[in-house]
């Protein structure tokens, strides 16, 4: 295998000349020769430096580390990442129909890879995994792994050991991954790459920002409080001073009596008043100033993680709230899971078409069995019901409030009287139906046609209809000169 990384002598050389030498990259299938654009026509990204591989500005180690070092920013993680994962993955297939798009579930080898990525791997696991990567560090990867035979695995791998090789147009070119001088190259056709949005230019433009990373400052405040209040704890504090006025002495007496008036009010937590006599003057000591910043920072810090990873306090456990709000706090905390999905969503549609499927098959999460989603989906119900109600076909009336994949609701009145000659079979009251509508009619009872077995009985009288259909409808055309 060629050197994968040339010199900046050569890469300039290959720059003035306008060569197009292809870059071998290893697959799981064999070698993949990958041939650059001319960069005198296309040169956006070259400024680059094309062929340099890049990690993450941020690094991806410090991201995950640090998403572990606060145990709420943890809580908070997984909590995302649990809720993604029990929801099913389903296979859809849009269809460009006159009507608009046509959505149905359909069967895919994708839904099974994903139930069992690879041998010692769940999917339950790799998604719980790979929505912990994509939060903290802003990015998720993984490689698909096909044999010739057909069978293939997924696998995920840590950001941190990806790096990316972006190409004279400003994309992925390659990705480097494996430990530092051991780098595997791979085909951006092999990897799926989940990135969270970014404010990065350059080559750090194609990773994505992750939610340690927006929080770290308040993430070394917090772990440097915390780290001074374990070593204060550590270390022994009196609770009160007791000095004697004037120049006077102690006897045993005294001694004794102080020693007691101290242990009373160690013991005594209700803020009462300890009187003494005159020859000595008790003092507490409380709170240092710098000791009351913890508490502080913490509640700010929680706060920060809640509105950074779309955790409301309801659903982190915190009391407080009534009936109401914590229904409005989970309807909101699922639909920024909704949101993150969308975003998992878009990246692994790209499963079926890796593994041989029609490119037109879609993955999607089913949010169709969540609870708190469910007001807004009645809603959009009963807007479908006041839509028909004023004339629209039911079929549109559920496509335009977002039920794309919705049974067909339309249905034909089997008791209308039979059509009359001269208009097509399901016009009503003779009334002549468009060309389209009657051309509808004739595809279904053709389809009736061949799906029937003339030598079944009981399939017998359906194929006798479905011909009288067809054959009314095109004597009602003809009569028309349709």
């Amino acid at each position: 295998m060629p050197d994968p990384s040339p010199s900046l002598l050569t890469r300039a050389w290959q720059w003035l000349t306008a060569a197009e030498a292809p870059l071998v990259i290893e697959r799981s299938t064999g070698p993949l020769p990958i041939a650059e654009p001319d960069e005198r026509r296309y040169v956006a990204g070259s400024d680059w430096v094309a062929g340099t591989a890049t990690p993450p500005l941020y690094s991806p180690l410090q991201s995950l580390a640090g998403a572990k070092s606060n145990p709420f920013l943890w809580a908070a993680l997984l909590k995302v990442s649990d809720a993604a994962a029990s929801l099913p993955i389903v296979a859809l297939r849009d269809r460009q129909t006159p009507e608009g798009v046509e959505t149905t579930r359909v069967p895919s080898v994708a839904l099974e890879l994903l139930r069992q990525p690879s041998p010692g791997v769940t999917g339950l696991r790799l998604r719980r995994q790979l929505m912990l990567d994509l939060q903290a560090s802003g990015n998720a990867v993984c490689i698909v792994l096909r044999a010739p035979g057909g069978a293939a695995t997924m696998r995920r791998v840590h950001p941190g050991r990806v790096r990316i090789e972006p190409g004279s147009t400003g994309e992925p070119r390659a990705y480097l991954i494996g430990p530092s001088g051991e780098e595997t190259y791979y085909d951006p056709a092999d990897v799926i790459h989940i990135a969270m949005p970014t404010a990065e230019d350059g080559v750090y433009g194609l990773w994505g920002t992750g939610y340690v990373e927006v929080l770290r400052r308040d993430l070394l405040a917090d772990e440097a409080l915390a780290e001074r209040a374990r070593r204060n704890g550590a270390t022994g504090r009196p609770a009160a001073v007791l000095a004697p006025k004037g120049d006077m002495g102690w006897d045993e007496v005294q001694r004794r009596a102080a020693d007691i008036a101290v242990r009373a009010m160690m013991r005594a937590n209700d803020g009462g008043v300890l009187t003494l006599s005159g020859d000595a003057e008790l003092k507490p000591i409380g709170w240092a100033p710098k000791e009351q910043e913890l508490p502080a920072q913490r509640t700010f810090l929680r706060e920060q993680v809640m509105a950074v990873t779309g955790c409301p306090p309801t659903v982190m456990g915190l009391p407080g709230a009534n009936f109401a709000t914590a229904q409005q706090e989970a309807a909101l905390f699922w639909g920024h899971v909704r949101d993150l999905c969308r975003l998992v969503d878009d990246a692994l549609s790209r499963l079926p078409a890796m593994l041989g499927e029609s490119p037109t098959v879609r993955l999607a999460h089913d949010f169709g069995g969540v609870p708190e989603l469910q007001p807004d989906r009645t809603e959009r119900l009963a807007n479908v019901a006041a839509w028909v109600g004023l004339g629209a076909d039911p079929d549109d009336a559920a496509a335009y409030e977002g039920f794309a994949d919705a049974p067909a609701l339309s249905t034909s009145d089997d008791s209308a009287a039979p059509p009359v000659s001269g208009a097509p079979a399901d016009a009503a009251g003779g009334a002549p139906l468009s060309p389209d509508d009657a051309a509808d009619l004739i595809a279904q009872a053709r389809a009736v046609i061949s799906a029937a077995d003339p030598d079944d009985p009981d399939e017998l009288d359906a194929l006798t209809e479905a011909q009288d259909l067809a054959r009314m409808v095109l004597d009602a055309l003809d009569g028309e000169g349709a």
